[in-house]
């Protein structure tokens, strides 16, 4: 009877007899409505309200669990499912958020953690600063991230510092690599670049075709034919690009003594990859028994590298005694 009085007196206190400020807890309500918490010391929760079902089971109550903190609870089964701070944060599903709203997931079968949602036309999630707006925004024809008032785009994987890193600048040009912050051409990579699918660049009436091989292979072979070696430990020199072979003797070689030698046989041969489909042959500079003349040089089909001593004797054989050999040159040839 005491409580209904005090209600009574406090809802019609007031010039005119109108309801004024109603209290719950307190004689000295502030607002139309004014709630004091309930508690028990030392405990810091203030319970505030409470919402049952028509079972007058409990379902919700609303709480300050810090003092400086509005809890939203779902009675007996999970504290904070909205938990709002007097230092402007709000969290979901946490009672101490670090950033203006931070969600921590609950659902375990769950991946999707938030989702802002539009009914109709376009969506975009903005993150905003004096410098600008970063907007994330789907469109019927598709998702955009973007940066406005002309600045740049920067995404890093991780937070060390020198990992990978990708630029977007306004003007169009895209930059890969750590502190590539100004590529100067529209694709600019810092370090190696990998294109498991090749390059396609212009033609100019020809069939397009991608660039997708690029090698350079150096090999340490013998110069020999049959059962004998006259030279050791000499480097050829392979470049491949797209289809396009060059294979480089990278030094003179003109001290051999080959006599009676049909030709001038490498014994390490060719890995598949740089072997023409069939011999090919270029004139080359050659030195026979001191005198200096013109030769084959031959890459065939199964990768061997030989040397004849004469291009208009396909029989001559090699002669001289630590005189005869060839000087540095190279063949280019298409392969398959």
């Amino acid at each position: 009877m005491k409580k209904l009085l005090l209600l009574f007196v406090l809802m019609y206190a007031g010039s005119g007899g109108f309801a004024q400020f109603v209290g719950i807890g307190t004689t000295s309500p502030t607002r139309p409505l004014t709630i004091r918490g309930e508690g028990t010391a030392p405990n810091p929760i203030s319970q505030l309200l409470a919402f049952h079902d028509l079972t007058d089971a409990p379902r919700w109550h609303i709480d300050m669990p810090d003092l400086v903190g509005l809890n939203f609870a779902a009675t007996n089964i999970r504290d904070n499912v909205l938990y709002l701070g007097i230092n402007g944060r709000a969290g979901i599903n946490n009672g101490n958020p670090s950033a203006t709203l931070h969600v921590i997931s609950v659902e375990q079968t769950n991946a999707t953690i938030a989702r802002f949602h539009r009914g109709e036309g376009n969506a975009d999630l903005r993150l905003s600063n004096p410098n600008g707006e970063l907007i994330l925004q789907q469109t019927p024809v598709g998702a955009n991230l973007s940066s406005s008032n002309g600045n740049n785009l920067w995404l890093r994987a991780g937070t060390v510092i020198g990992g990978a890193e990708l630029y977007l600048l306004p003007n169009g040009h895209v930059g890969i690599g750590s502190g590539l912050t100004n590529p100067l051409s529209p694709l600019h990579v810092s370090g190696e670049a990998r294109l498991d699918g090749g390059i396609l660049l212009p033609a100019g009436g020809g069939v397009r075709t991608p660039l997708n091989h690029y090698e350079v292979a150096t090999f340490s072979g013998n110069w020999g034919f049959g059962n004998n070696t006259y030279s050791t430990g000499q480097v050829v020199r392979v470049v491949r690009t797209g289809n396009m072979v060059c294979v480089t003797l990278t030094a003179d070689n003109t001290t051999m003594n080959a006599t009676g030698a049909l030709e001038l046989v490498y014994n390490t041969a060719l890995p598949a990859r740089f072997r023409p489909a069939n011999t090919v042959r270029q004139p080359i500079q050659v030195q026979v028994n001191g005198t200096q003349g013109t030769g084959v040089l031959q890459v065939r089909g199964d990768g061997t590298i030989a040397i004849r001593p004469s291009i208009s004797g396909p029989a001559a054989l090699w002669s001289g005694s630590a005189n005869s050999g060839f000087f540095a040159c190279s063949i280019f040839y298409v392969i398959p």
